[in-house]
């Protein structure tokens, strides 16, 4: 592909992320279910990466590694990571515009990282949020009224899991699709947006006839399990009412899945109207589109419940599709990716050069050549760990007993040390470790160099 020269209009730039989609709950990732019809059409027209990871299984420092392009150590404050992606854009002229997305406080490095764009729109964030916020930024960050402040509202969001009122609870992508909707219809050329749909976070509350048309097609041969099993199995209160009332009053597992696919749906469905628009804007032919998720969910794999902490692949797989005019169309990829090779390949893409930890895709893309052996991850919220992946093996890795205790769950999932073989083994049931020596201590020693401050 030619690369962009000064004499070139600049493409614009559309990245589209989906909280805990599974790629493995997508048709064009093999799904038993036709649940996404226009995230399939938008792989027929791009490059499908089978093989894509998160950096993190959390959204926080994911995203802080997707416009960073650096792995995120364990330890390390995600406030010293700065959106580096957004002020490259900037100063090549872009106009750079963020929706959707929120973060969990006013003073959150989170939201260090969305206010560097130039315009946001909080399209998913609630009345209740939005005052909180707006109180925090009176005051400085770890002041005591700081803190005093933040333990009220998580106080009060506790709350919420000892009451049904999260059954009425919906993250609503429909109005997430008509602010960017209006921003397309205003939007200054070239530009650079980040949409973000929270929907498929639990709880997975769709529109009711989203969950209906599940019904209508339910899973075959679904490992299945009493939804009262899985709260026996939740050793701290707090969170078994918090995913007691995610289940909703569901007798299985399997219902649950449903309600996930559903709004699985729901979101494939304005993603459609998304991409209609952009399509009729005549924005196709120089938009570069990318659709992505920060990180995986867990079901009932290794008793992780409709959550995703943990390394295993279901929490750290990710879907990433990329569609550009210039680039190949209907093609899959194998090798082995990240999300933080997103922004090296659009940098690669303005013939613009960085330094980091991701790679460009294009050599992939292009010439089929591997960019990457391995990729890392890693977990910093209800546990404390690493993992590195090949396409062969998966070690995972502990500091220690406490590191490896779930905050969540009240108890260790795993060992302190895990090896799979994923050619064998792809759903890393049988921990390979005590037969395998050698093999996991030449892995350690790979990942240690990723991050130090674990080992």
């Amino acid at each position: 592909m030619e690369k962009m020269n000064s004499g070139r209009k600049k493409p614009n730039i559309f990245i589209i992320g989906v909280d805990a989609l599974r790629a493995k709950n997508l048709d064009c990732y093999g799904y038993e279910r036709s649940i996404s019809p226009n995230i399939d059409l938008l792989a027929k027209q791009g490059v499908l990466f089978e093989n894509a990871f998160s950096v993190g299984n959390q959204t926080d420092c994911s995203i802080a590694a997707l416009f960073s392009g650096l792995y995120i150590e364990p330890f390390v404050d995600l406030w010293s990571y700065d959106n580096l992606f957004v002020k490259a854009l900037e100063k090549k002229g872009y106009t750079t515009y963020e929706i959707g997305m929120h973060s969990s406080a006013a003073y959150s490095p989170m939201e260090k990282i969305l206010n560097s764009f130039e315009e946001r729109v909080d399209a998913s964030e609630n009345r209740k949020r939005k005052v909180y916020k707006k109180i925090m930024r009176k005051f400085r960050a770890g002041s005591l009224p700081h803190r005093i402040v933040r333990k009220v509202y998580e106080a009060k969001r506790e709350l919420l899991f000892t009451k049904q009122t999260l059954k009425n609870c919906r993250r609503d992508a429909e109005k997430i699709t008509e602010a960017a909707i209006n921003a397309f219809s205003n939007v200054k050329q070239p530009f650079f947006m980040f949409l973000f749909y929270p929907d498929l976070h639990y709880p997975y509350n769709p529109p009711r006839e989203y969950i209906e048309e599940m019904k209508k097609c339910p899973l075959r041969g679904e490992d299945d399990i009493e939804t009262s099993e899985i709260l026996q199995k939740l050793l701290i209160p707090l969170y078994r009412n918090h995913i007691r009332w995610n289940l909703m009053n569901d007798t299985y597992a399997s219902q649950v899945i449903n309600r996930y696919d559903a709004t699985v749906r729901y979101v494939d469905t304005q993603i459609g109207r998304l991409l209609k628009t952009v399509e009729e804007l005549g924005f196709s032919d120089d938009t570069i589109i990318i659709l992505l998720s920060d990180h995986g969910e867990s079901f009932i794999e290794h008793e992780i419940f409709f959550e995703h902490h943990g390394l295993y692949d279901v929490s750290i797989q990710i879907p990433l599709i990329l569609r550009y005019s210039e680039l190949s169309k209907n093609k899959k990829i194998e090798g082995l990716v990240q999300n933080i090779d997103v922004f090296p390949t659009i940098m690669d893409l303005l013939d613009l050069n960085i330094e980091g930890d991701g790679k460009s895709l294009l050599p992939l893309i292009e010439e089929g050549k591997e960019i990457r052996p391995a990729v890392y991850a890693m977990e910093n919220g209800w546990r404390y760990g690493c993992c590195l992946r090949t396409k062969q093996w998966k070690y995972i890795y502990h500091h220690s007993e406490q590191g490896a205790y779930c905050n969540f769950c009240g108890r260790v999932h795993g060992e302190l040390e895990e090896l799979y073989d994923l050619e064998i083994d792809p759903g890393e049931t049988q921990n390979v470790i005590s037969d395998n020596s050698e093999i996991a201590d030449g892995l350690k020693k790979q990942v240690s160099k990723k991050f130090i401050s674990i080992l």
